[in-house]
């Protein structure tokens, strides 16, 4: 995707996500089958289920973990912290066209990514959103 296309989206998602976190929330459900496009081209999320997290099954292939956040993995759902984060990541799939870290049929491993590997944006990206998506996923 262009970053110009992305810009568009991530612009929208930010205004859904500070309307959410302004009446209390924390969405913790970005995820691109979550995104919905109106007929115009405009964003609105869907998904608004808070599931109770639950362990997660390395074994179980389908789990997936590319979208889980270093505060979820570790059961904190609360935090508006989770909500940036994933934005992040959107973001890095928007224009990589792939997840920051991802290990096929290993969550094992995507999970010891996710928590501890550094971060790498191809040198396609530029230098503005590269700045953004390393803001947006910091760890702490």
């Amino acid at each position: 995707m262009s970053e110009e296309d992305a810009r568009k989206y991530i612009c929208e998602i930010i205004v859904a996500l500070e309307f959410i976190h302004k009446q209390g929330f924390v969405y913790n459900t970005l995820k691109p089958s979550n995104i919905l496009l109106t007929e115009k081209g405009h964003v609105k999320l869907s998904d608004f289920g808070f599931g109770k997290m639950k362990k997660i099954d390395y074994s179980d292939h389908r789990q997936d973990i590319s979208f889980m956040t270093p505060e979820v993995l570790e059961g904190d759902i609360t935090e508006k912290s989770c909500d940036w984060n994933v934005l992040g990541n959107l973001m890095y799939q928007m224009l990589v066209g792939k997840a920051p870290y991802y290990a096929k049929q290993d969550n094992k491993r995507m999970y010891h990514e996710i928590m501890s590997a550094d971060l790498v944006t191809p040198g396609t990206v530029s230098f503005e959103a590269r700045d953004l998506i390393k803001k947006l996923m910091r760890r702490e």
